[in-house]
């Protein structure tokens, strides 16, 4: 786990310095640096003291918190800072949050909202460090700056682009549309010996069939009707660089033979020639089809099955890396906003983004972002500005019980009806649904007139 900053806490009530450390100690949250006034506070940031945020209360001796607020955003202005109020004086929330606060904290405060504002703040805290440190890979020229996570699967993926890259092994990418399969495989090219060569992609599918041999192969002058010149064609055109073959599965048979000879011979021969030409490439191909399957059912060739799976790349969809939802939407956003301040992306946002399951994977997350920035939301990536089908994602039973938090004997009555609707009505059989004794289970029926 990534060590925290202390946190500041200025106030000049013991007790309440004494609490917030006890409570975010005992929650192994962070360290704590306390102090009773605005002016020890400011001290302790000129020394050049670095924290996590700052718990500044209101009415403090000297400078109130307001002020201090202001002093401490001119030193630091990365500072996040929270101002406690007492008895919820909303006038004094608005107007710390115009000023720049991070949030407010109204007394009395529990110590679960203590822990999880200081934990929405060491989380915002990382994805600026993880933002930071990706813009600088992509100012250096890293090839893996594009691929954008952190998650053991992405890690995995990486290193294996890393290994794959040395050498001119062909590589099969495989995983669902959207998962970002060409720009693995530029990474690739531009890792590899091969960088300052052609990179040339090609989508077989979108290829009418009757075409695609001419397009990968060429074709000389009158091979066919409407072949009035000669064409060299993408593989030679790639020569000696690399050649993405996308949808290598939609390839007919009988052009899966020629695709062999590249892959064997390092050679091609033209529609309507009789001449073969070399063709020095390196193939990666990608597929979200699965070719063993096809191989089984006869329509993919076996030896052209072998050849391409030399190394297989597996793409992980984003629905089993939603950790890194977060890193990709601000991502996309500081892309869309350029040289302007990237927009803000609430919690609530990242929540709802985190409940959609993703089928079109982190080019339909890509979409979701571009739509909220076209629909002018450039300071703040909202829900509303999302797709309908995304907001439209129905919350988890946890999710809409924390929003509601029902009262234990609603809790109780619901479970009670939900058994019997499961049961059919038959009570032993809901009791033994919810572990619960038949005769303790007849005794909270009849007190809620359930199922009489």
């Amino acid at each position: 786990m990534e060590e925290r900053l202390p946190v500041l806490v200025v106030d000049d009530d013991p007790g309440i310095r004494k609490l917030i450390a006890a409570i975010l100690s005992r929650q192994g949250s962070c360290p704590v640096v306390a102090v009773g006034t605005g002016k020890e506070a400011l001290e302790r940031v000129a020394q050049g003291e670095a924290f996590l945020l700052a718990l500044v209360d209101f009415s403090l001796p000297g400078m109130d918190g307001l002020e201090v607020l202001d002093a401490l955003k001119k030193k630091v202005p990365d500072l996040e800072v929270v101002i406690i109020t007492a008895h919820r004086r909303v006038e004094i929330a608005v107007e710390a949050m115009k000023r720049g606060a991070y949030d407010y904290l109204a007394k009395p405060f529990s110590a679960e909202e203590l822990v999880k504002l200081v934990d929405r703040v060491a989380r915002l805290q990382h994805l600026v460090r993880e933002n930071t440190r990706l813009k600088s890979r992509l100012e250096g020229g890293d090839p893996l700056g594009e691929l954008v996570g952190t998650t053991p699967p992405m890690a995995a993926v990486k290193d294996l682009i890393r290994m794959v890259s040395a050498n001119d092994c062909t590589v099969l990418l495989t995983g669902e549309s959207g998962t970002g399969k060409e720009m693995v495989a530029r990474a690739i090219h531009r890792l590899s010996r091969r960088r300052d060569a052609p990179f040339v992609p090609v989508d077989c599918s979108a290829i009418s069939p009757n075409l695609l041999e001419s397009e990968l192969f060429g074709h000389e002058r009158g091979a066919f009707t409407g072949a009035d010149r000669e064409k060299a064609g993408l593989v030679r055109s790639a020569v000696p660089g690399t050649l993405f073959l996308d949808e290598v599965g939609e390839i007919p048979q009988d052009l899966q033979v020629k695709l062999l000879r590249v892959l064997q011979e390092k050679q091609i021969k033209p529609v309507g020639s009789e001449q073969y030409f070399p063709a020095d490439v390196r193939l990666v191909a990608a597929t979200h089809r699965d070719l063993q399957k096809m191989v089984k059912e006869q329509r993919f060739r076996l030896d052209l099955y072998y050849r391409l799976n030399v190394v297989e790349v597996r793409l992980p969809p984003l629905r089993e890396r939603k950790e890194d939802l977060p890193l990709l939407v601000r991502h996309f956003a500081a892309r869309l906003a350029g040289e302007a301040e990237p927009p803000v992306v609430p919690p609530e946002t990242l929540e709802r983004l985190a409940g959609y399951d993703w089928p079109g994977n982190v080019r339909e997350l890509e979409n979701a972002i571009e739509r909220a920035w076209a629909l002018g939301f450039h300071k703040e990536i909202r829900v509303e500005g999302l797709p309908p089908r995304i907001v439209k994602t129905e919350l988890t039973l946890f999710e809409r019980l924390e929003r509601d938090l029902p009262t234990w004997k609603e809790i109780e009555k619901m479970s009670l009806e939900l058994a019997l609707r499961k049961a059919g009505g038959d009570k032993l059989r809901a009791a033994r649904l919810l572990a619960m004794s038949p005769s303790t289970f007849y005794r909270k029926v009849k007190r809620w007139h359930l199922g009489t």
